[in-house]
This record gives structure tokens, sequence and C-alpha cells, in this order.
């Protein structure tokens, strides 16, 4: 989703003490989150990937590992479901092997906003149609949580089938003293209310809304064959 929500800053408080803190930082800072997602989205570029993880399945894990890249398009003026706005396409190259057998992640997504950026949909391997959304708040501070939008799944664009529903929230994580993890939950449920796949995104941002993307997760229950599947993507 990047929507989706992607240099860096650093640094660690020390006061009297000698020692470095071993873990995340709590930031007293107050960080852009609305500039950081506005960037996001006119950002344009390719970033290369590597890919890890497991699929477990009939009581048995196997190891996966794959590579590839991800470029995201332009901002171009678009509309949505008869809404003025903009889109951006992206598009993902590379393939991941599981049990000597490899397999291609080849995909192409075109998420869609309004005049405002506010999510209307996304096309690609589903329709998903937005239901509800909130503004992305303009700043926020560590441990700060919300939800950012509902969303039906649909097979294609004829929102004949009902594939099930989409919710995307967010939560500003600990990372230094001057900067912070953003991390966007995106959960997929069947039309039964189950959930079928989770996917977390993790990019630092500083205080002025610069993001610098850091990793993915996808858990995905599969049914050909029934099985868990964990992908890691790190860049």
């Amino acid at each position: 989703v990047t929507a989706t929500l992607a240099a860096c800053g650093g640094g660690s408080g020390g006061g009297n003490s000698s020692s470095t803190p071993s873990g995340p930082v709590v930031s007293n800072e107050t960080f852009q989150v609305r500039t950081a997602y506005n960037n996001n989205l006119i950002d344009t570029g390719t970033v290369s990937f590597k890919a890890s993880g497991n699929y477990v399945t009939g009581g048995n894990s196997y190891p996966v590992t794959g590579s590839g890249s991800t470029t995201f398009g332009a901002l171009t003026s678009s509309s949505f479901g008869g809404v003025p706005g903009y889109s951006k396409t992206t598009v993902t190259t590379g393939s991941v092997t599981v049990n000597g057998s490899t397999s291609s992640l080849a995909s192409t997504g075109t998420q869609y906003v309004d005049l405002n950026y506010v999510p209307l949909g996304n096309s690609g391997s589903e329709y998903v149609v937005v239901t509800s959304a909130n503004p992305v708040p303009v700043t926020a501070k560590v441990n700060d949580t919300g939800n950012w939008y509902s969303a039906n799944r649909y097979t294609n664009s004829s929102k004949t089938t009902l594939l099930g529903t989409r919710s995307v929230s967010f939560a500003l994580l600990p990372d230094t003293a001057s900067t912070a993890i953003m991390t966007i939950i995106t959960t997929d449920k069947n039309t039964q209310g189950t959930t079928t796949s989770t996917y977390t995104t993790r990019s630092k941002i500083t205080p002025a809304g610069v993001m610098t993307r850091i990793s993915e997760q996808g858990v995905e229950n599969t049914s050909n064959p029934t099985g868990v599947l964990t992908l890691d993507v790190t860049f």
C-alpha cells in the first residue's frame, strides 16, 4: 500500500551516562507525517530488494530466498469511480525460490487518490475500492497510532465478485532520539471475516518528514496448497 506512506537521521541520548542505549529510543520529536506521505506519493525511482522468509505447509517449513526491484512511477492526473484525482503505478520484477521451485514476483499495481491525496482505491491483481478514509495526520509523535482507511476488495472493476475487505492502519514506533519508525499495517479478510493476509511496511522517518524504506513483510495464508507464506523484503 504503499501506498501505500518511503535520508535518514540518527543519534542517541546520553545525558551524564557514558553508555549508549542498546534498544530503540522514544524520541520527543514531532514528526511531519503528512509531509512524508505526500513526498512518498510524489517520489519516483527504482529500488532493489532482497527477499527471505519461509513457507510452512503439511508440518514442514521451507526457506524462501529471492531478489528483485520495484519502480515507482510519477503521479499523474486521473480519476477513479468518477472522482477526479491522481494515479501512481508501481511495477515490481524479481523472483523467489521455495524448496527448489522458482516463482516470479512480477506485478503491476496502480493506486488512486483524490485531489487532496485521500485514497480512492487500487487496481492490479485485485480491484480495491475505499469505503471510508481518515486524513493522514499533519503531525504525530512516537507511539501514536491510527486507522487510515477501509476498503472492499473485488476480482475486477465490474465489482460483481466481492473477495473481502481491507483495513489499513499506522503506528509510529521508537527508533532513535531524532528518528522514528513509520509502520503501515494492511490487513485483508475474506467475506467470512477471516484474515487472509497481513502486509507491514517499515520506514525510518525524520522530524521534517523525510522517509527511507527499510523493510516490508507479507504473511499470507495460501490455499494451493494450504500453508502460510512469510516473505520479508529488505531494501
